[in-house]
């Protein structure tokens, strides 16, 4: 094929022209290519953070199921310990009881409740649960264990004592 004299030169400069275009078009695809490297390396990292993140919390659910089976098994043993000790205390015929200054609450065991000839569904205020318990106390005991009770109140100090009390039928 022949070309006239002065349509070389044109061929070459659209060719040139054809050239920078393709070029342009192959970086933006080379562009577009690293691009979608990355976000598809961003989306991997990604998957493996909340692959780590999901097993981890799996992990931690183990924990708290087995945490929770252990609780259960602990109250169920505290129960059990109570309830033998609430025997114990009804065959020795020996109470129990707790005061708490800070809130003013005193909690008996259910002996100290048969002891004094009350239900447990009375409910009893610190104070008067004292006076229902002190009026029982023998005459000089009473002031011996007013003046302990009184050293008791201290914080972070046990209080162990053992009272004698008059009955009603003597």
């Amino acid at each position: 094929m022949l070309f006239a004299a002065g349509a070389l030169p044109l061929l070459a400069t659209i060719g040139f022209l054809i050239f920078l275009q393709l070029r342009r078009i192959n970086e933006t695809l080379r562009r577009r290519y690293l691009e979608s490297l990355e976000q598809r390396r961003k989306l991997a990292n990604e998957i493996v953070h909340r692959k780590a993140a999901e097993q981890e919390l799996r992990d931690k659910q183990q924990q708290v199921l087995k945490a929770s089976r252990e609780l259960s098994e602990t109250m169920a043993a505290l129960q059990e310990s109570q309830q033998m000790l609430s025997e114990a205390q009804r065959i020795a015929h020996v109470g129990s009881w707790n005061f708490t200054s800070r809130t003013n609450k005193l909690t008996w065991s259910d002996e100290v409740y048969r002891i004094l000839g009350l239900e447990k569904k009375q409910l009893l205020q610190a104070s008067s649960g004292f006076w229902v318990w002190s009026i029982q106390m023998t005459g000089s005991g009473l002031n011996a264990v007013t003046s302990r009770l009184r050293g008791a109140t201290n914080p972070g100090r046990s209080f162990t004592e053992l009272f004698d009390r008059m009955v009603c039928n003597g």
